[in-house]
């Protein structure tokens, strides 16, 4: 809640968030100092359903240095494929819309 908090302004009850997640992220390198001492990260990842008028507010108050010029956009998987992605991208995105078989 505190996370989604500071990215968005937005306040959720925690009650409305929906557990979906943990992954567990090792890479050999890193992007900060020291690079190369690898990273490790567990991920916990909830979602939540946000209503038209809190997706509105969401997006106006997304940082624009972070967020470029893009904003808040929907996207679906062929997109994150042809964008190169990182892998646990496509994985958690995976795990949150099953593929249809």
């Amino acid at each position: 809640v505190r996370n989604f908090e500071r990215e968005t302004n937005l306040v959720l009850d925690p009650d409305r968030l929906k557990f979906v997640a943990t992954l567990d992220y090792r890479w050999k390198d890193r992007a900060q100092e020291p690079q190369e001492i690898g990273c490790h990260m567990i991920g916990f990842t909830f979602i939540a359903e946000l209503t038209a008028e809190e997706i509105s507010f969401v997006a106006s108050n997304l940082e624009k240095t972070e967020y470029e010029a893009r904003g808040l956009t929907a996207f679906n998987r062929e997109q994150l494929v042809d964008a190169a992605v990182f892998p646990a991208i496509l994985d958690l995105y995976d795990h949150i819309f099953p593929p249809q078989v």
